[in-house]
């Protein structure tokens, strides 16, 4: 009896260290350095298209008016309007200049109807047409103007405040590993997550708001837990498990993780009627999509090929 219950532990063992590829795993298996150049290609590609828009434009991302400054203005209203309509009339009518329109509610009733522009200076003209628009010269509005000196400062600190996680991200990566080559590898991995999701936001010509740069800050978080949990179940395996079986058991995991948040992300941006929840939803649909390639062939690849050498 326990000669046959030791074959059997014997049989279920060899059978967990000889794992039947699958089309992707054979694929990562043979050409992992093939598959490691596809996020640094396609990093290369955003710092080109970021670069471009820096040296047209002065700025490395499209900025909205809470970033830039501009003219907030609210019309008490209690009729449900077409926010798109307004929007598009808008800026077919002063072309070159930024409109969002947005509806203020409260108990699940409208109250007021939100313009911010960054048109200055034309007030009675942008009164003009949004009062053809609404069929009847709109009264009693309130105005509220940013001054492009304040919203340049509110985007520095937010910049700051995004450089500052990343460091503090980076310190609590090296501090937990303390090894080179692994912390480095999950480091770049988080950059070249955020460097793709931005170059790809801006060929979008997504204008970002405030809330934009904090999705980013968001997406920081999201995709540092992938690369932990990959580097974790690699370097701390059970003694005599290859490297590629750690790897693929750390993808299933970390797959159904991102599977999850794209999901909800994804319903978010369909549900949600408000612009800066969209805003935020798209950015991490973007950027979670880019995780999965940042983490399971760039980090991966580094991580298999820096163990390999090390092996050698």
């Amino acid at each position: 009896m326990g000669r046959r219950t030791e074959r059997k532990l014997r049989q279920l063992a060899a059978s967990k260290k000889d794992i039947r590829p699958s089309t992707w795993d054979d694929l990562h298996r043979r050409h992992y350095k093939v598959l490691l150049c596809v996020p640094f290609l396609l990093a290369l590609l955003s710092l080109a298209s970021i670069t471009h828009l820096y040296l047209t434009t002065g700025d490395f991302i499209h900025r909205g008016i809470s970033l830039k400054g501009g003219t907030s203005y609210t019309f008490p209203t209690d009729r449900e309007l077409d926010v798109v309509g307004i929007e598009d009339a808008l800026t077919a009518a002063f072309p070159g200049e930024e409109f969002t329109v947005r509806e203020l509610q409260s108990g699940g009733s409208i109250n007021a109807l939100v313009v911010e522009t960054s048109l200055r200076g034309s007030e009675d003209a942008f009164l003009q047409e949004l009062g053809g628009v609404l069929g009847a010269p709109p009264k009693d509005f309130t105005v509220e103007e940013m001054g492009s000196s304040l919203g340049d400062s509110f985007f520095t600190d937010l910049l700051k405040t995004l450089a500052f996680a990343f460091l503090l991200m980076g310190a609590v990566v090296f501090y937990y590993f303390r090894r080179g080559v692994p912390s480095f590898a999950v480091i770049f991995a988080a950059m070249f997550d955020i460097i793709i999701t931005l170059g790809i936001v801006n060929l979008l010509g997504v204008r970002l708001s405030s809330a934009g740069i904090a999705a980013f800050l968001m997406l920081l978080g999201y995709s540092i837990d992938t690369d932990i949990l990959l580097t974790s179940r690699v370097l701390r395996r059970a003694p005599g498990t290859p490297i590629f079986n750690a790897m693929m058991d750390a993808m299933k995991t970390g797959l159904t993780m991102t599977a999850a948040g794209l999901t909800a992300a994804i319903v978010a941006f369909m549900v949600s009627t408000s612009p800066i929840i969209q805003q935020i939803m798209l950015i991490l649909i973007i950027g979670l999509i880019v995780d999965v390639l940042t983490t399971w062939m760039q980090n991966a690849g580094l991580l298999r090929w820096h163990l390999e050498r090390r092996a050698a």
